[in-house]
């Protein structure tokens, strides 16, 4: 807990920010909808409840989730998320963690995120296609390039401002972390399709995503300044399995996360492991796969339980690369998404590498020009 308070007082917070209370807020905000019930299912399985509730006053929407006070996780992810300041990078919004015997409570607010999850987007496409190629015999729709463009574009400069503390790139200057930054080496520690939300960008009715074009002229992009798109935001999202360098689990080797998701020097997570995380998520996308890349079922000759089995290097062995022909995307991103989930994993990039490459790769691939935005479907994003 020292390092959190060190780094929060080191880095200040940001404009406008609440402290933690130490008297529960929840009356100030009216529930409208339970998320999750807790008790040991769907966003963490040590949460007592994940809701939509309404702030009274203001009207704005956020979510609540409420955990025990003596799981140190929360309070650790309500310290990073105080501090944390990037357009994806969930936003922080309130929290409180009381002290009374008997009365324990913790609970952190966070921004509400409207058009669901990485994963909810891949369930949308794999539905539609069921349903459509079956009754009409029409040519099964895939995720637009571009789209995938955009959330690993957003999902490495998030990764490179948590794991470096750089805000801003420019792939003519490609950004090195300062040796005198305090900046420690954040890991978030359970990348997944259902960790990665989408928002509406402000100023834009992200209902209809069919504006023409992103204008790409390589000039510097600062982060907290939204890159132009009609796409909704992509964010990264639940902090709760977050640590730092410096805590005491930053290198133990305990399993943390999703086994699933995880790289093959697991239980290892390391920041270039994370890069493995979000070219699993990119694949994901690409290959319409809700659960991520690595097959669930061992191969026939290996007797190994499917718990083993995901847990195992030897399943991320059977990853096959991103195929220009086989799966319709450009050679360009096929190339990024192998060295992201090089299985080795010194050959990977580190984020603001990554996104020196993924600028690039942009630039060569569709000139200084305009990327062309692709639309997506009305109905690949239901709102609440």
């Amino acid at each position: 807990m020292d390092n959190q308070r060190r780094f929060r007082a080191i880095y200040g917070l940001p404009a406008g920010r609440v402290k933690v209370s130490k008297e529960s807020t929840e009356h100030l905000y009216a529930v409208e909808k339970t998320l999750d019930p807790g008790r040991g299912r769907g966003q963490g399985a040590q949460n007592k409840g994940v809701y939509l509730v309404k702030n009274k006053s203001t009207g704005n929407r956020c979510v609540l989730k409420k955990i025990p006070a003596n799981y140190e996780e929360l309070r650790r992810e309500i310290l990073f998320l105080q501090v944390l300041d990037h357009p994806n990078i969930v936003g922080f919004v309130d929290a409180f963690i009381t002290e009374r015997s008997f009365f324990n409570k913790v609970g952190l607010f966070t921004e509400y995120c409207e058009f669901g999850t990485v994963q909810d987007l891949i369930l949308r496409y794999l539905s539609h296609n069921k349903k459509h190629t079956q009754q009409q015999k029409q040519q099964r729709q895939l995720i637009p390039e571009s789209f995938i463009w955009h959330v690993l574009h957003s999902l490495t400069s998030a990764l490179q401002y948590v794991h470096h503390g750089i805000l801003h790139t420019d792939h003519r200057d490609p950004p090195v972390p300062s040796e005198t930054s305090e900046w420690p080496l954040i890991l978030h520690r359970d990348i997944k399709a259902s960790n990665i939300f989408f928002q509406a960008s402000p100023g834009l009715d992200a209902r209809d995503f069919s504006y023409p074009h992103w204008p790409f002229n390589g000039e510097i992009t600062p982060l907290r300044t939204e890159r132009p798109s009609a796409y909704p935001r992509v964010i990264l999202a639940d902090f709760g399995c977050a640590t730092q360098q410096g805590e005491p689990d930053f290198c133990h080797k305990n399993l943390v996360g999703t086994p699933h998701w995880l790289p093959p020097e697991l239980p290892e997570i390391t920041a270039r492991g994370e890069i493995w995380a979000i070219g699993a998520v990119s694949l994901s996308l690409c290959r319409l796969l809700p659960h991520g890349p690595i097959s669930h079922k061992p191969p026939p000759e290996r007797k190994l339980s499917t718990k083993k089995w995901l847990r195992s290097a030897e399943a991320r062995k059977g990853i096959k690369d991103l195929s220009p022909d086989e799966d319709g995307y450009s050679s360009a991103l096929a190339q990024i998404l192998k060295q992201c989930l090089s299985y080795s994993k010194d050959q990977r990039p580190l984020s603001y590498e990554l996104m020196s490459l993924i600028q690039v790769a942009e630039a060569k691939e569709f000139g200084e020009q305009t990327l062309e935005l692709q639309a997506l479907p009305r109905w690949a994003f239901v709102t609440s």
